[in-house]
């Protein structure tokens, strides 16, 4: 993939975009916007191996004033989907708007009271059946939401990119993306939310390029385990970005930093909220459902204590 390295501010929003292109040092985060003060955000723009846009964010997770916070079951966890005969109730959809609105509403108006700075969509779920209005949702592979277990689906041989690349924060803070979580260690989870595949490995680009593009959500670690990057991409609209495939999360990831990387749920589900300090406001910086944000079944936010 090759890449070239350009920004441009907006004076409506001062986002940066930048072109990287393979083979090139990595993108210039010093002159990123700085949502906040361990926080900055690139606008990311692509003319080859296709038309792609998309946002990356990069987190300081030296800053140990930042905490994560995640959706979690629902009070019906366990019983049978109502509108959904083969599903089980794990946790109730959420957009990620509503998730940010009602972490940072105070607790006497029925919120959680928290500095929210940012939230996106993390691991897939069913059902996937028409007409995709599920109340409720079933994530898969291993998910475990501040402390507490939603779900830990065995997936079967053949049967996707399931459970393959799982982000997790321990209790002592420190992040990881790791392929398996043993049953002892999993007291010592505070989030570990499960993605389709790694796309990133010790460096490493996991997949060769092919025809499968796609909305993408991404999430990568440095290799110090100092930096978190989250990559949300466009696509399916010809005249702006029609996607990536698992090739180019790799390479996209890389140029940003990061040393690994796992593919979470993209498609519809693909969105990214942050907080505008300035105008005091959440502002989704992207979504890719025309029609609006999509119900996803797990959410992670980063927030300051």
């Amino acid at each position: 993939m090759k890449r070239n390295v350009s920004a441009v501010l907006s004076l409506a929003f001062l986002l940066l975009a930048v072109r990287c292109f393979a083979g090139l040092p990595a993108c210039d985060w010093t002159a990123a916007e700085q949502i906040d003060r361990s926080i900055r955000l690139l606008c990311l723009s692509y003319d080859t191996p296709r038309l792609m846009k998309a946002h990356a964010v990069r987190i300081d997770l030296s800053d140990k004033t930042l905490a994560f916070a995640a959706n979690g079951r629902d009070e019906d966890w366990g019983r049978p989907m109502p509108d959904y005969t083969n599903g089980i109730i794990r946790t109730r959809r959420v957009t990620v708007p509503d998730f940010f609105a009602n972490a940072r509403a105070p607790v006497e108006q029925g919120g959680r009271g928290l500095d929210m700075l940012l939230a996106f969509n993390t691991a897939p779920w069913g059902p996937w059946k028409e007409p995709f209005t599920h109340r409720y949702g079933d994530p898969r592979g291993l998910n475990i939401s501040e402390g507490v277990m939603v779900s830990d689906n065995k997936v079967e041989a053949g049967k996707g990119f399931y459970g393959k690349g799982i982000f997790v924060v321990w209790t002592n803070g420190l992040a990881d993306i790791v392929t398996d979580i043993p049953t002892l260690r999993r007291k010592e989870v505070w989030v570990a939310h499960t993605g389709f595949c790694l796309v990133l490995e010790n460096g490493v680009v996991q997949h060769e390029p092919d025809d499968v593009v796609h909305p993408r959500t991404v999430v990568g670690l440095s290799r110090d385990r100092r930096w978190l990057y989250v990559l949300v991409l466009e696509g399916r609209h010809p005249e702006t970005s029609l996607g990536a495939n698992l090739h180019d999360l790799g390479e996209i990831m890389l140029s940003l930093g990061a040393s690994d990387a796992v593919n979470m749920d993209g498609g519809g589900s693909t969105t990214l909220v942050c907080w505008d300090a300035k105008e005091r406001r959440q502002v989704t910086r992207f979504q890719q459902g025309r029609r609006g944000p999509r119900p996803c079944a797990l959410v992670i936010g980063v927030y300051r204590r």
